[in-house]
């Protein structure tokens, strides 16, 4: 049992991601995307001292446009998917958008639920700013400890909040060039309306009227 833990312990841990880069390209049907792997791996030397190594690897793949469409909504490049909606355009292909819609949804909702759970934390760290009043010290020292955790509440609170806006602003464009696109398609209109009005409630007033309009059109 030991033995079996000191392997575990031992084993070196492995993470690893992925970013994806539209390539210009004179390719007539293939999207053209620079694929770059970041690993890192922590473990141990040969004189047992814990060490990190990172490695980056760049590939291009060559892909067709409906691979790109996915690649785009996965990864969330407006770019990407902007070339893979033209290059179905021009070659008169359509894409049920219904899927993309379901994922775009389901990342507003983790973004939104974030938001909550940082809202949460900082309302707890800014209660706690007024802890240093029940210790000893001077009234300076205590004004400087409360206006750190105060601080801190505060920027979390905004990070949050900043950080929503900005995943909202970046979905709701890609909402846009889907329900834009002529190639796009929607088999399930009512079901489509069922979707994205779950995602408006998680967007902002401007937002929400924004994609009213878009829906009326479908």
């Amino acid at each position: 049992m030991k033995k079996f833990l000191f392997l575990i312990l031992a084993s070196p841990m492995i993470h690893a991601y992925k970013t994806y880069e539209l390539l210009p390209s004179a390719h007539e049907y293939k999207i053209v995307v620079q694929e770059t792997e970041y690993t890192t791996i922590n473990g141990y030397d040969s004189d047992g001292k814990i060490s990190t190594h990172h490695f980056t690897q760049t590939r291009e793949r060559y892909l067709e446009p409906k691979d790109a469409f996915d690649l785009g909504i996965r990864y969330e490049s407006c770019s990407i998917l902007h070339a893979a909606l033209n290059k179905m355009e021009f070659f008169n292909e359509h894409i049920d958008i219904s899927a993309a819609l379901n994922v775009i949804v389901i990342k507003l909702q983790e973004a939104h639920s974030h938001r909550k759970a940082s809202y949460w934390f900082s309302g707890i760290v800014g209660a706690a700013a007024t802890s240093p009043w029940f210790f000893s010290g001077t009234t300076a020292h205590k004004l400087i400890a409360s206006g750190v955790i105060a601080g801190f509440a505060g920027l979390t609170a905004l990070a949050a909040k900043h950080g929503f806006i900005a995943t909202s602003k970046k979905y709701k464009n890609i909402i846009h060039m889907l329900l834009s696109s002529p190639a796009c398609i929607i088999k399930n209109k009512k079901q489509l309306r069922y979707t994205l009005a779950e995602a408006t409630s998680l967007l902002a007033q401007e937002d929400q009227a924004k994609l009213h309009i878009l829906l009326s059109c479908c």
